[in-house]
């Protein structure tokens, strides 16, 4: 149930990403991509400011690792803020049909940061779809195995 759960959810957040993409390409011919991002995090601090007060109820934040927490925090903030800040001079300069395909690097980077930064290694049937998918090469569920197929198909594109 909550693997399901888990894919409907992230199916309807690229859903919504597709249509913030391409409102903020809409946007970025008509005010600088520093500005935009700035004036979308402002927005959205107030929408969830407002969304959470309304509808959870507005409850101390209680955390056991306060420290750890804050680094967290502004390690997350500062790298989302730079993400949306590249991602923004991109969609500035050059048209979405160029800047969204390389959104697709995500998954594959995001396995291994995963892997470095909280020990979690993707379930072996995403790893095998994911060799299947990438280069049709013999996978072990492995998620070291993904790197190399990858690789292999763009050596030898004969191969799929």
């Amino acid at each position: 149930m909550g693997f399901g759960l888990g894919v409907a959810w992230s199916l309807a957040g690229a859903c919504a990403h597709t249509g913030i993409d391409a409102l903020r390409k809409l946007g970025s011919g008509r005010i600088w991509p520093a500005d935009l991002v700035a004036l979308v995090a402002v927005f959205d601090a107030v929408i969830s400011v407002v969304f959470v007060t309304v509808f959870e109820g507005w409850q101390p934040l209680q955390v056991q690792h306060p420290q750890k927490f804050t680094t967290v925090m502004l390690c997350s903030s500062g790298l989302l803020l730079l993400s949306k800040l590249m991602y923004q001079k991109a969609l500035h300069v050059a048209p979405l049909s160029l800047t969204v395909p390389y959104l697709s690097f995500t998954p594959a980077i995001l396995v291994l940061v995963a892997y470095v930064l909280v020990g979690e290694v993707s379930a072996q049937h995403c790893d095998r779809a994911g060799c299947h998918l990438l280069g049709r090469c013999e996978c072990k569920g492995n998620v070291l195995f993904v790197a190399p197929c990858m690789v292999a198909r763009v050596l030898n594109p004969q191969h799929i």
